[in-house]
This record gives structure tokens, C-alpha cells and sequence, in this order.
């Protein structure tokens, strides 16, 4: 074995002692001064072959005659990115083990650093100092990648100089072999069955090195864990392994040796009936209600994936299959991907989509400026304004977009107009647009594409959003504003409602009012324990999608009103239902049922105008909660008896407390007690 240390020392003759007199170790001194080809800045990096040895360098570099390093950075020179200089390990010879690396630099920042890395790892790193200073790395045991020296300033105006690298490495060309073989370097396993697959080597005695694992082929989808050699595989195919027994210095040379596995596949195929799409093309229309889209038959309920593989035709969802039509005229290719299970092989299926643009058309509470202002003849909603890019409406007009119209007039200013340039109606400060449904329907909603009004007559206006419950709605302009579309929701006055039973649960769709509803009461969940649920009633509107227990009778049709505005229940212990939730019966959820009580679900899933109970935590085990109304007079004796049963003193049977009871029939703790 021979040990040698290569030295570099660019632009500075340094003596460095790094090894010791013996004679199997040799220390050796280069210096690069005038020694290096190229002169001057450099400013996309470069490289010198110095001794022999060729060091790559990245970035602005600065290489000077008669100078005392190499200088990195400077006011007229900034450096905007970490410079480094590197050189491959194989540069100093084959068998080569790298024990140490040290460098001489310093810089004229407030604040500098450097890294020294070796094979892809970073060995010491620190910061710079302002006067010249070796900072050194020793016990290395490295024979590939690449040596890497990295300075990073904190200003790109000041100057790091690096005038030293030390390489100090081991000739290991007389060491013995590591000696890792493999013994089976044909192996075969049968996926699924096997779906993992590991060889040790043997090593030659005597050997504590590391042996690390890569693949250099790989057709069967597998993986490996680099440290143990053990591979994962997800299909036919064969793989096949290296593993490298790294060089140990002073006693063993590094050896690799390879296996291939042949992994064979013994899943099913999917029959061409078993996974098919119901047609092989389909056309559709954007726009229109009646697209009829194909169906994919799955006869073994594989778990499958969907691709479109034109997004700006169509997107599908993942999971679920829904397909979003774009507003073009294009065509994608709808795929079904079956990615394989233990029992069958990956399988994809698909069809054309053909997609095309639906004739414009009114549709009912939407105005299209833009899709109206592109059809042939010109849509203008029966408004009589003329399409151009000059001139202003002065003049009342009125739109109509199925059973909502639209007025637009001004106060002030120039007023509106339809532009041609883009179809946009254009409102001028000063203009204003008057919403309004017919007799017993209100505008809950009106929402604005492209800018939004400034100013609402009633209701709540935030960004391009109207909200409320009006039968005729203003939006005004104080600014100018190009309206592209405009969306006006409506909904009757009063929301019918028909109990099934006496007690129901209900989810309401818009702002509703039920504090006046004669007959119908609304109550939300403010407590819930083992002796029942505690219902409080509503004494305001709620907002929209408010879970709530209506009581009221049974095959009777209360009108609820639709509020312009609501407070939302500070504690509510009802969630609503989204029809999608599963419960499977380990979750402290609870189902309103027929006979008025609160029963823990089993399974199933909560339409979207239902509500259920949602505990944090287990009531006490009960399957089942009564219902306690708060305050409220009861309508029997049990409901007296519910309404007193956490309560001290006397009752009458409408559940009202009594200070001074005389002679009668009196509910005292949850029990009927008669005063003589």
C-alpha cells in the first residue's frame, strides 16, 4: 500500500506538512503560482487542469497573476450565487480512498462561510474568517463522487479568497478484495405470493466495511432500501442489484458483485367485459342539460382512477368520476386506470369525449353579456341596447332574463353601456341596476363576474356578492365597473314545510324566520348528557344551512318566511347532514326518530335537509336521549316531568315553577307529587 497526500495550493506557494517522515507516506506540495492558463475574471465559471488535476469551478471567479489566491467577489465583480470549485475522486487514480481534506481561505466580508463536501456529503462547514485560516477534515474513508468546496457571502460586493486545497488519500491498489459475491445471481420469485426479495453476500473474512445497494435495471416497479439490499417489488419484470463493499483503508480494497430477479407474474387478466366503457366516443355540450355521458362497467368493483387527458376540454374528478365540461369545442380522451390488485393485472380503458359549444341561450336569472354579445343574431335581452364601443345610455332600460328583470338607469354621470370591444356592460359612476322577481318570490343572491356594484339598496354587499331577501334589489355604481355576467338567485317569499311527524329535523336552504310561525317552533342542541337533550328555541332568523328540531304537527304545512338577514346560534350541538358522511356506528352521533327521540346511529348516511346529534364524547353509554325542552311550558305530564327532572323545588304540569304550591297535582325531582 502507498499512501500519498496531492496538495493543491492555487496562487500561493505553501509548504503544508500533512503526513508524517514514515516511508510508506508521502506528502506532497504543489503550487499554482503562474502555473494557471487562464488569467482575469471568468463569469460563467471554468476550469484548470493544475498538476495534472482538473478543478471545475462555478460562477465569477477571479484568477490573477502574482496575486495571492483565488478571489471570489468583488464591488465591480459581485458574486450573486455560492461559488465552488470541485474535482472527481477518480481524478487522483483508480483504488483511491480519500482520508482528509483541508483548505487555507478568508475573506473581507462581515460574515462568510464555507463547505467542504466529499462524495456527496458534506464533511465541515463553518465560517470564514477575515485573516487566512486551514480548516481541515480528517478520518474520511471516501473512494467515489466528487470533492466540493463551497464559499457563500453574505454581501455580493466583498471579495473570499480560497488559497489552499489539501487532498490527502490512500493508494489501495495492494489491498486485499472486500470480496462481496453473490451466490444465486439468477433468482426468480412468483408476485404476489412474494412481493419481497433479499441476498446477503458473502465478504471476505475479516472484512467490517459497509456495503451499500442500488438497482441498475429495473422493469418490475420495484424498490430497495439501499442499507439492507431488500427489494419490494409490484409486478413482473426482473431487477437487477448491485452491491458495492466499500474500500477500508489500510486493509481492504472496495469489490461490488450483481444479481438479477426475475419476478414473475402470476395475477389474472381482466377480461375485455370486465372493465369497459359503454361506447367508445361520446359528444357532448357544454351548456346543455341533456349530455348523456358513457358508463364504465366493472364486473369485479376493481378500485379505478379517471384521467382526462385534455383538461381544457374536460376534467374529471379522480374518485368519483364527475366530469366538468369546458366552454370550447375540443376533444379528450376519458380514462378508467385500474392500477392492479393481488388477483388482477393493472388495466386501462378509455373513450373519446368530443366536446362542443352550446348555442347561446337565455336562461333564466342570468345575464351573459359576453356570451350575448357573441351570438348571431345579437342577444340583448329584449333591452333594445345597441352593441358598440362608443357612446353612453341615458335612458331606462330593461333586461329580462327569464322570470327576473333588470332595469338599468343612472342618477348621474355618463350612465351605461354595452361595449363591443369584449361584450361587457360598462357602468358608469352615477349608473345603477334595479333587480326584481315577481310577487311572492324574493332575490336571495346576486353575484357579478369580471367587477362588482359599489353600493346595495338592502341586504349585504361584499366584493362581487349580494345577499339578503328582497323582492326588488338596487345595485349602484360610484365607479366605473365592466360587468361580464351577472347571476340572480330567487326563491319563494315563505319556504313550505310539511312535517312527517311531530318532531323533525330540518336544514335550512336559505336565511329563514321561524319566531312568528304560528304553530311550528324551531329549537337548537345546547346540551347533551345521559339524562336527555336539552332544546332551546330559536328567538331570531337563522342563516342558511342551519341545523335545527322543528316541533309543530304532524301532516300540517307551515310557511316559513325567508329572512333578509339572521343571527346564527351561538351553541348548536345539531350538524347537518351533506349526504355524503357515513357513520358506522363508533361515533357518538344520534338520529332524531318517529317517536321523538335521539337514537345512536348505527350506519348509513344523512341526507343534506336532515340534521343529526354530534357528541364530543360518550354520554354516559346511552344508546338513546330524550328530549328536554328549556324553558319552554310543556305540552303533557312526561314532558313536564322532563323539563323539571334536573331541577329543585315545585312544578306545575306545564313545567312552570311554583314558590308558593297549594292544594293540587305538582311535579317535585321528576316526580308527580299531590299537595292536600
Amino acid at each position: 500500500m502507498r499512501k500519498t497526500t496531492l496538495l493543491k495550493t492555487f496562487l500561493l506557494l505553501c509548504a503544508l506538512v500533512v503526513g508524517s517522515s514514515s516511508a510508506w507516506a508521502t506528502a506532497t506540495t504543489y503550487s499554482f503560482n503562474n502555473a494557471i492558463p487562464t488569467k482575469g475574471w471568468t463569469a460563467n465559471g471554468g476550469s484548470q487542469k493544475i498538476e495534472n488535476i482538473s478543478w471545475a469551478y462555478s460562477s465569477s471567479t477571479y484568477i490573477g497573476a502574482g496575486t495571492t489566491a483565488i478571489q471570489v467577489g468583488s464591488a465591480k465583480n459581485p458574486q450573486t450565487t455560492d461559488w465552488t470549485i470541485q474535482t472527481p475522486i477518480s481524478s487522483f487514480g483508480t483504488n483511491k480512498v480519500i482520508t482528509a481534506v483541508s483548505i487555507t481561505a478568508n475573506t473581507t466580508a462581515a460574515t462568510a462561510t464555507y463547505d467542504i463536501s466529499v462524495g456527496g456529503t458534506s464533511v465541515k462547514s463553518g465560517s470564514l474568517t477575515t485573516s487566512s485560516t486551514i480548516y481541515s477534515v480528517s478520518d474520511l474513508n471516501v473512494t467515489n463522487g466528487n470533492i466540493v468546496v463551497t464559499l457563500t457571502g453574505s454581501s455580493t460586493s466583498k471579495a473570499m479568497y480560497l488559497t489552499d486545497i489539501s487532498v490527502t488519500y490512500d493508494d489501495a491498489s495492494s489491498d486485499p478484495s472486500s470480496g462481496v459475491t453473490f451466490t444465486d445471481r439468477t433468482p426468480s420469485i412468483n408476485y404476489p405470493a412474494q412481493k419481497t426479495y433479499s441476498q446477503i453476500p458473502t465478504t471476505a473474512t475479516g472484512y467490517n466495511g459497509t456495503i451499500t445497494y442500488s438497482m441498475t435495471a429495473n422493469t418490475a416497479g420495484a424498490t430497495i432500501d439501499e442499507s439492507t439490499g431488500v427489494v419490494t417489488v409490484t409486478g413482473g419484470g426482473s431487477v437487477t442489484v448491485k452491491a458495492i463493499a466499500a474500500a477500508v483503508s489500510g486493509s481492504f480494497a472496495s469489490s461490488e458483485d450483481s444479481y438479477t430477479l426475475t419476478v414473475n407474474d402470476t395475477r389474472g387478466e381482466l377480461g375485455d367485459n370486465d372493465l369497459k366503457w359503454s361506447v367508445a366516443s361520446a359528444d357532448v355540450t357544454y351548456g346543455a342539460d341533456n349530455n348523456i355521458f358513457p358508463t364504465l362497467k366493472n364486473t369485479h368493483n376493481v378500485a379505478v382512477t379517471y384521467e382526462s387527458t385534455n383538461t381544457n376540454a374536460a376534467t374529471i374528478d379522480a374518485n368519483t368520476g364527475v366530469i366538468t365540461l369546458k366552454d370550447v369545442s375540443l376533444t379528450t380522451y376519458i380514462k378508467a386506470i385500474f392500477a392492479g390488485n393481488d388477483d388482477y393485472l393493472p388495466k386501462t380503458v378509455g373513450y373519446t369525449l368530443n366536446v362542443s359549444k352550446a348555442p347561446f341561450a337565455v336562461r333564466d336569472g342570468v345575464f351573459d353579456f359576453v356570451g350575448a354579445s357573441q351570438t348571431d343574431p345579437l342577444e340583448d335581452y329584449g333591452s333594445g341596447v345597441t352593441l358598440v364601443s362608443t357612446g353612453y345610455e341615458t335612458d331606462a332600460k330593461t333586461w329580462v332574463a327569464g322570470n327576473v328583470t333588470m332595469v338599468t338607469s343612472r342618477d348621474s354621470g355618463n350612465g351605461y353601456r354595452w361595449w363591443g370591444n369584449d361584450g361587457t356592460l360598462r357602468f358608469y359612476s352615477g349608473s345603477k341596476a334595479t333587480f326584481s322577481v315577481p310577487t311572492g318570490y324574493v332575490i336571495t343572491k346576486i353575484v357579478t363576474t369580471g367587477a362588482s356594484f359599489d353600493v346595495a339598496s338592502d341586504g349585504t354587499l361584499s366584493s362581487n356578492t349580494w345577499t339578503g331577501a328582497s323582492n326588488e334589489v338596487t345595485l349602484s355604481a360610484t365607479n366605473n365597473h365592466n360587468i361580464k355576467t351577472i347571476t340572480v338567485t330567487y326563491t319563494t317569499a315563505t319556504q313550505a314545510i310539511t312535517p312527517a311527524y311531530a318532531k323533525i329535523t330540518y336544514v335550512t336552504p336559505y336565511k329563514m324566520d321561524f319566531t312568528n310561525v304560528e304553530g311550528l317552533k324551531a329549537y337548537v342542541a345546547t346540551n347533551a348528557d345521559a339524562e336527555g337533550v336539552t332544546m332551546t328555541e330559536v328567538t331570531a332568523a337563522v342563516p342558511e344551512n342551519t341545523p335545527l328540531m322543528l316541533k309543530g304537527t304532524a301532516g300540517t304545512t307551515y310557511n316559513v318566511p325567508v329572512a333578509a338577514s339572521a343571527t346564527a346560534p351561538t351553541i348548536n350541538k345539531l350538524m347537518a347532514g351533506d349526504g355524503t358522511t357515513v357513520f358506522d356506528g363508533t361515533t357518538f352521533d344520534y338520529l332524531l326518530y318517529s317517536d321523538g327521540k335521539f337514537y345512536q346511529i348505527g350506519s348509513g348516511t344523512i341526507a343534506t335537509n336532515k340534521a343529526y346529534l354530534h357528541l364530543d364524547s360518550d354520554p354516559a353509554g346511552a344508546r338513546s336521549l330524550d328530549i328536554i325542552f328549556d324553558g319552554a311550558e310543556a305540552s303533557s305530564i312526561s314532558d313536564a316531568i322532563k323539563i323539571v327532572e334536573k331541577n329543585e323545588g315545585f312544578f306545575d304540569l306545564q313545567g312552570r315553577r311554583v314558590d308558593q304550591p297549594t292544594k293540587g297535582l305538582y311535579i317535585v325531582n321528576g316526580k308527580k307529587v299531590i299537595v292536600k
